[in-house]
């Protein structure tokens, strides 16, 4: 993901997901920074297989074409 601040490795962040039309779910789950490349930072969930992220995974298969 792109980050518009300088963040440092390991730091604890929140990170608001919505899942697409027709849901109106949100949810702000906790993540670590686990890397860095300049603008852009990899995230690890701070729990295992947040709720919201399963429904976001689920949601892309239904809607991705055979």
């Amino acid at each position: 993901m792109e980050s518009d601040c300088d963040l440092r490795l390991h730091t604890l962040i929140e990170v608001s997901v919505a899942l697409p039309a027709p849901s109106t779910r949100t949810a702000v789950i906790k993540a670590h920074v686990s890397r860095k490349l300049k603008k852009e930072v990899g995230i690890e969930w701070y729990e295992f297989a947040p709720n919201i992220i399963r429904d976001l995974l689920r949601s892309a298969l239904r809607s991705s074409p055979p």
